[in-house]
């Protein structure tokens, strides 16, 4: 898969307890969410002047994925 076709997006907020990260179920174990990084709902996003830009993720099987980090609630 290339880096153009999938994006790791890390939402997070700060509480009284600390950092929390949104974690959702795959394959019975907890990832971060992805999406396809095209289509309508992408543009809107990569609009979001709230984003932060990772590192690229590099998967156990050999693939890149662009990474990106938002605050939200």
């Amino acid at each position: 898969m290339d880096i153009k076709d999938k994006v790791r997006l890390i939402i997070y907020r700060f509480r009284e307890r600390g950092l929390e990260v949104l974690l959702v179920p795959d394959d019975n174990q907890w990832n971060l969410p992805e999406a396809p990084s095209s289509g309508s709902n992408h543009t809107v996003l990569m609009e979001d002047d709230r984003l932060i830009s990772l590192e690229p993720v590099h998967p156990e099987d050999g693939t890149t994925e662009k990474a990106l980090a938002v605050e939200g609630d």
